[in-house]
């Protein structure tokens, strides 16, 4: 029995609107490359590993990084507090963002920049 996708298809929410999650975080993550088309935009993604518990599965990760990858003049930094489940998400084969990203640790950082 294969299940349905909510992230993929879309939800009704009260009302009975219906809306198109996938398409909603494409426009989003489109956003900086329109509203800075001519310069370098950072975006940071603070708690990032949170996107687990949306319970969207992998297909929001995949759909993220298709987009994110298509942005060669935007800077994404993914920052969270429970590095362990960061490392997971960026450090698996398995995963989208598997080798997408530099890990650099905030503090070795901090004393880097004195």
């Amino acid at each position: 029995m294969r299940t349905r996708n909510p992230f993929r298809y879309g939800s009704r929410v009260t009302g009975g609107a219906f809306f198109d999650r996938e398409r909603i975080i494409r426009d989003v993550l489109e956003l900086p490359a329109k509203i800075c088309p001519a310069g370098r935009t950072l975006v940071v993604f603070d708690e990032f590993q949170e996107v687990e518990s949306l319970g969207l599965g992998q297909q929001f990760e995949r759909t993220m990084r298709s987009v994110i990858q298509n942005q060669p003049d935007i800077a994404y930094v993914f920052l969270g507090s429970k590095t362990h489940m960061l490392e997971r998400m960026f450090a698996s084969p398995s995963r989208p963002f598997y080798n997408s990203a530099q890990k650099i640790p905030l503090l070795a950082y901090h004393l880097a920049s004195k």
